[in-house]
């Protein structure tokens, strides 16, 4: 029978996952896994028409030690910096902000950054999920976010590695872009898709269309697929 286990991806990356040892022989296949919250900070009634003044938010504590440690602020720098020279009163950025205001920003904004923090399945994802933010998430592989074999990330947020946002320039590409988004009703397309996977990280939940769940199915999806290529190889 499979065995499953919290592991380590390894000790740099310190990603979260679920491994699975489907035979008994150290034959690992991995699921990356949110971190998981309260459910107070999931509610089932989140509205999609919900009024939401800020465009875009960060805010996130500098992790000295964390995986990304100068992402957080140099986010935060590039935003202030759009803030303050270019006057844009829906932009929302600090590194520090008390807890219940911290919260309500996810239900506030409609989009929200995803910077890792000590690991990489920082609670910032369940978190923006569950407040109905239009996720920005600053990964440099698209395998370390959860659940990512069966969801389609690019249907419900955004995908930005580390690299591209660098310079005020790249901030005001970014910018623009939400803008558009906004103005051309593919936002409205991504905050529908985004209610249909929020399920998928709310532990309050244990449907099948719950973390549970997609753990499960992406269990067997990895499986499938590791002996699709074992049977390729095979027959080579």
């Amino acid at each position: 029978p499979a065995t499953a286990g919290l592991m380590l991806s390894n000790p740099f990356a310190r990603i979260r996952m679920l491994g699975v040892d489907v035979g008994g022989g150290g034959n690992f296949y991995s699921v990356m896994i949110p971190q998981g919250l309260s459910p107070n900070l999931c509610p089932h009634d989140v509205p999609r028409e919900a009024e939401r003044p800020i465009l875009v938010s960060f805010c996130g504590h500098v992790k000295p030690k964390g995986v990304f440690p100068s992402l957080r602020p140099r986010i935060a720098e590039l935003l202030k910096g759009i803030i303050e020279k270019d006057g844009e009163k829906d932009v929302h950025a600090s590194l520090s902000q008390p807890h219940d205001q911290y919260t309500k920003l996810f239900f506030e904004s409609k989009f929200c950054f995803v910077t890792p923090g000590d690991t990489s399945s920082t609670s910032q994802g369940v978190r923006t999920m569950c407040g109905g933010c239009v996720p920005i998430w600053m990964y440099p592989d698209v395998r370390e976010l959860p659940f990512v074999q069966i969801l389609s990330y690019p249907s419900f947020s955004l995908l930005y590695e580390p690299v591209q946002l660098e310079t005020p320039e790249d901030i005001h590409r970014l910018v623009d872009r939400l803008k558009v988004l906004l103005s051309s009703g593919e936002y409205d397309g991504a905050v529908e898709n985004l209610h249909m996977a929020r399920r998928f990280f709310d532990y309050d939940t244990t449907l099948p269309a719950s973390p549970y769940g997609a753990a499960l199915a992406s269990i067997l999806r990895d499986q499938a697929e590791h002996k699709c290529l074992a049977h390729g190889q095979a027959a080579r």
